[in-house]
């Protein structure tokens, strides 16, 4: 308790009604002020006080000043232990004053001590009314809401909020609406403890109204998990990346420094293996044990795995945009150059290459290589249709007599096994088997189903046949502002379970101290599908640029 000693003439307050004769009042008696504060409120007819007096003893004590509209159960009497004990009883015969928070102290006059005051704070608050709008918050998928309270009684509303959600935060939890005034109360929702699900809970608020409690129902509904992962910050700039499932191994090419990152994933061990020039592309063979180095020397490099040595360099009349690794001792090599350029078959044995003489895909085009099929399939991005190429390869160089599908898949993805096709256009498809002397094919490929309620720019697919699972990476719809998300498919029916969100990045050397929102380029998991690996940038919603030197890997544990 704090206490302050002074010297002061006491007046008679018109409010106030002293307890006992004016015997006690003395010029210059010292004072000694309190700091612990009675509360009381109309609410509460009866309520006993206790106040200790600082170094009093068994001393007498009279009740020298207090509110009219309370009537203590006595007057004077004698410390026990050093407190004042005393009943205030409020009535309101005498009460005339309109309904607000009244500071009266309590004064006393102690032996040998000399007057003491006491904080008193009572709340008359009348006679409220409470009601609320809306009167339940359907949030849904909303991590934000609000609901108003309001008074419209003759009296102040107080309330408090006995019970609330654990993941519902509100900006605040009681207070005190005056006549005829409103309170606005912010929530916000917390997902990230949250499995996917509906969530239905109520908000109970305490008031003083005759009406009594307010309960507000909440529902929720979850249709995201929030995941955090280990980060690994990329050097450079990333130029391609890929992961091989039969070896668990993770490849990464980056210019800036000009390198290869291999990582062995079930054991962590990365190897890095410097390049004397810079690289445009890399891929794994089907086995894992070759990887195909573009350069923009113009040259195609082979480097053994176990090794970490390059093989084979050969010379191209092309920078390569894209590789595809056959397993026949060939390579196709999209160039980095514009339409009508068309794909060099590489044989890899001699070192000798031919384009493709038919008209096909170009250049900047996608080709991948249908696992476990003598089969490549290419798409070019930012045509309408982009279309899709079917190429036999099972004599070596490219059958210039190739299938097309004038279609507009926005870009694909193998299934594990390459029977499948997974496209950015929300369709499955069967993979096509090549068709000898057919060109343009009117039908699109067989469909095998959909991706339900996939929204987004998709940028990357990873399937895992393991866990029977389809995970797709995707923008926000509508906000730029906001990490990439991860959508969780059942690869069997294509049902859409659930989303990953992800954090935004903060960028090494940025001292603006910003956070970016993250940017997924290449989405892999593990053989097992039990380990997720994302590899990101930042990008700025301000400029719309990606953050330089923002590359990273982020490894989420399924």
């Amino acid at each position: 308790m704090k206490h302050a000693l002074y010297i002061i003439i006491i007046p008679v307050f018109a409010l106030l009604l002293p307890a006992c004769s004016n015997d006690f009042l003395h010029q210059g008696q010292n004072l000694v002020e309190l700091s612990d504060t009675l509360y009381m409120s109309d609410s509460e007819t009866v309520k006993q006080f206790s106040v200790q007096v600082p170094g009093g003893t068994n001393a007498a004590w009279q009740i020298f000043r207090y509110n009219k509209w309370l009537s203590p159960d006595k007057k004077s009497g004698v410390l026990q232990d050093g407190k004042i004990t005393l009943t205030l009883t409020f009535s309101k015969v005498n009460l005339t004053l309109p309904p607000g928070i009244y500071n009266d102290p309590l004064i006393f006059y102690v032996e040998h001590t000399g007057y003491v005051t006491v904080p008193f704070v009572f709340y008359l608050l009348g006679t409220p009314s409470a009601s609320v709008y809306p009167s339940l918050l359907n949030l849904y998928t909303s991590e934000t809401g609000s609901f108003s309270l309001s008074n419209q009684g003759e009296g102040i509303l107080a309330w408090s909020v006995t019970h609330k959600p654990d993941w519902l935060g509100m900006s605040l939890s009681h207070g005190m609406i005056y006549q005829n005034s409103i309170s606005q109360v912010n929530v916000t929702v917390d997902k990230s403890q949250l499995t996917p699900g509906d969530y239905t809970d109520t908000i109970r608020i305490r008031t003083n109204a005759p009406t009594g409690d307010i309960v507000i129902p909440v529902y929720i509904k979850v249709t995201e998990i929030y995941k955090s992962g280990i980060v690994t910050q990329i050097s450079g700039e990333v130029v391609a990346a890929g992961y091989n499932k039969a070896t668990d191994m993770m490849l990464i090419a980056t210019r800036n420094p000009n390198r290869l990152l291999l990582t062995h994933t079930t054991d962590n061990v990365q190897k890095t293996i410097s390049l004397d020039k810079e690289p445009s592309t890399a891929i794994f063979s089907d086995d894992g044990q070759t990887v195909a180095v573009g350069f923009t020397t113009n040259e195609l490099g082979l480097m053994n795995v176990a090794q970490q040595v390059f093989t084979k360099t050969i010379s191209l009349d092309c920078t390569p945009y894209c590789i595809a690794l056959g397993n026949n001792g060939w390579a196709y090599v999209v160039p980095l150059a514009d339409q009508w350029s068309n794909i060099r078959n590489v044989s890899l044995s001699t070192g000798q290459y031919i384009q493709t003489v038919a008209y096909s895909t170009w250049g900047k085009s996608i080709l991948k290589k249908v696992p476990g099929r003598n089969l490549l399939i290419g798409n070019i991005p930012g045509l309408s249709p982009d279309g899709l190429d079917i190429y036999d390869i099972s004599s070596g160089a490219i059958n210039p007599k190739y299938n097309h599908y004038h279609i507009s898949p926005a870009r694909f993805w193998f299934s594990d096994s390459g029977e499948l096709l997974f496209c950015g256009n929300r369709k499955v498809y069967a993979t096509p088997a090549y068709q000898p002397d057919q060109y343009i094919m009117i039908d699109q490929p067989p469909v095998k189903g959909e991706l339900v309620d996939l929204t987004g720019i998709v940028s990357s697919m990873e399937h895992n046949a393991a866990i029977n699972r389809l995970y797709v990476a995707a923008t926000r719809e509508y906000d730029s502002s906001l990490s990439d998300i991860i959508y969780v498919y059942d690869a069997s029916v294509y049902a859409k379970k659930y989303g990953i969100a992800i954090g935004k990045m903060s960028v090494p050397n940025d001292t603006s101290g910003n956070l970016y929102p993250s940017r997924i380029a290449w989405l892999f998991t593990n053989q097992q599908g039990k380990i997720l690996y994302l590899l990101e940038y930042g990008y700025s919603y301000f400029t719309y640029q990606n953050i330089p030197g923002s590359w990273r890997i982020e490894k989420i544990t399924l």
